[in-house]
């Protein structure tokens, strides 16, 4: 910024309030944070985030402007980097920071806030430093303006005052905007928070999106935004949709930031390095249940990014993944999703064994490996270890042989898989054939013909589908032969009887008769027997050889003088 232009800024602030020096101004604190040599034995982030806290005794006696330099110096303040949003790295950083939590109920906070805000330029960066140094200046600017974007902090100022902030806004992201390798797309939102916030603000009328700087301030981040990134499916392995996106992502750290991060990591989280390069296209979630199943380090054929804490309400409520044994995802207690080194290790869920290491993607930044609990304090703590689980199981029930002719009802049995209502398909191939559809009930009829038949079932549970496949043979029915003919005849009266074969293999060899008290019994030899009645009831007996068979039939033809009727 020339000199006319910082001077239009100053002159600004005094129409709004009595400018008073700026934080910059203020001698050294009265709280200085541990760094180097009193850091050392800290072997993750709780305990850091810990030996950060302000005494009570000097957080409640510090003035604002001292409180404001103070949180802008908090050492863990990147950490804004590590979450899906900037919003929710704000409110993990207050809530784990007692600085933050004071300054968000100061009534004078967003006077001091704005007083450094009106003082600070992006261009202001020094370009012979070391990458991280650079990186380090634009995370703390943009910590400042994430500050200055909080509820609490906007709802002290007044409406000349947010007016000065809307116009600041604008000028910081024009600024931004000419240095595209400078500031990345987290430096463009940080910029846009608190000028978006004031627009949406019924009691700013004057100050909204239709005109002015408020209208200034959306074309500039739609300029760099563009349009959304692309919105797609996101489906469990049960095949329930899941809130998200999968995108190529905007770059959402410049190199001179990622060298900031990669600078910071070490000294903030002891236990954990870098695995993976920092990609907002994918988030932990979509990295923990969906591309993790993929690779492990990629690459991956789609990034995802899971848009909700608890993965686990779809992927494990749908049956997808199931509680305990071989672990291939674990579950945080507030909002992160991580898996486990290597590919698998098994738990025992009564007592979590956490001393191994997890892989997991930390917000926009990068993809980490890391003890348990090392991780930024808005992920909460390892809570839920699940594994993949099983597809569901199909089988047929029915009998493995069939004679022609002969009908059975087939069943079936589904056990485990997704938690949804099974669909059925049966059918059925005669040898080496095309499949013929039958019914979708659970279970099935089905009439045997002469040749071997294959009947194949097939139960779809969510997104799973499963077959089951059951061979019935043709079984030839033993040889059977009966007798057909009355059982009642007049004495004198003749009469064609019948021998009906069934079953049996080969050729019929023999076909011999015998009667007792028949007139003029005379064997036929043949399928066909004349008999005459007497006067007594007649015992009639036909024998059949077929193949290797012998089948005999008794039929007993009473005198109808002794008949009932």
């Amino acid at each position: 910024m020339n000199f006319t232009k910082r001077v239009a800024v100053l002159m600004t602030l005094l129409v709004v309030f009595t400018l008073t020096p700026t934080i910059w101004a203020v001698p050294q604190s009265e709280f200085n944070f541990p760094v180097g040599e009193s850091l050392k034995g800290m072997k993750t982030n709780p305990g850091i985030v810990s030996a950060m806290q302000i005494p009570a005794d000097i957080l409640k006696s510090m003035p604002t402007a001292q409180l404001v330099k103070t949180c802008l110096d908090y050492p863990l303040h990147p950490d804004i980097v590590f979450y899906d949003s900037l919003q929710k790295g704000m409110d993990a950083l207050i809530a784990q920071f007692n600085g933050l939590r004071e300054l968000m109920n100061r009534q004078d906070a967003g006077v001091e806030l704005l007083k450094v805000y009106c003082t600070t330029y992006p261009q202001d960066f020094d370009a012979s430093l070391p990458a991280d140094r650079i990186g380090a200046f634009t995370m703390k600017i943009n910590f400042l303006e994430l500050l200055l974007g909080q509820e609490p902090v906007l709802k002290t100022l007044d409406l000349k005052q947010c007016a000065v902030l809307l116009e600041e806004s604008v000028r910081k992201l024009e600024t931004k905007l000419n240095y595209p390798d400078i500031y990345g797309q987290i430096s463009i939102d940080a910029a846009v928070m608190a000028g978006f916030r004031l627009m949406a603000d019924e009691k700013i009328g004057e100050l909204n999106r239709d005109f002015g700087p408020g209208a200034r301030l959306q074309e500039l981040y739609e300029q760099i935004v563009g349009s959304e990134p692309l919105s797609s499916g996101i489906y469990t392995p049960c095949g329930t949709e899941v809130p998200g996106t999968i995108t190529a992502g905007i770059a959402a750290l410049t190199g001179y930031e990622k060298s900031f991060i990669q600078s910071y990591i070490p000294i903030s989280y002891p236990s954990a390095t870098i695995v993976g390069d920092a990609d907002p296209a994918y988030n932990c979630h979509g990295y923990g249940w969906h591309m993790s199943r993929e690779s492990i380090y990629g690459p991956w054929s789609e990034k995802v990014s899971i848009q909700t804490s608890q993965p686990k309400n779809y992927y494990v409520t749908d049956g997808s993944y199931k509680t305990g044994e071989t672990t291939v995802v674990i579950s945080y207690t507030i909002d992160h999703s991580a898996i486990p080194e290597g590919t698998t290790v098994v738990y025992d869920m009564t007592t979590p064994k956490d001393s191994g290491y997890y892989i997991s993607k930390w917000g926009s930044g990068y993809l980490m490996r890391h003890l348990p609990t090392d991780v930024p304090s808005g992920y909460g703590t390892p809570q839920g270890y699940y594994s993949i689980a099983p597809d569901h199981t199909v089988t047929i029930v029915g009998p493995t042989s069939m004679t022609s002719g002969q009908t059975s009802t087939f069943t079936s049995t589904v056990l485990n898989g997704c938690i949804a209502t099974p669909t059925y398909q049966w059918a059925y191939r005669i040898g080496t054939g095309s499949y013929i559809n039958l019914g979708t009930s659970s279970s099935q009829t089905f009439t045997m013909g002469t040749q071997d038949v294959t009947l194949r079932l097939a139960v779809q549970k969510g997104a799973k589908l499963v077959y089951d496949y059951h061979t019935v043979t043709y079984a030839v029915a033993p040889l059977s032969v009966s007798i057909t003919g009355p059982s009642y005849m007049d004495g004198g009266e003749t009469y064609q009887f019948t021998a009906v074969i069934t079953g049996g293999s080969g050729s019929v060899t023999s076909v011999s008769w015998w009667a007792k008290w028949a007139v003029g019994f005379v064997n036929s030899y043949s399928i066909n027997q004349s008999i005459t009645m007497g006067t007594h009831d007649i015992w009639l007996r036909v024998t059949v050889v077929k193949g290797v068979e012998t089948v005999t039939a008794l039929k007993t033809v009473y005198y109808s003088e002794y008949s009932p009727e």
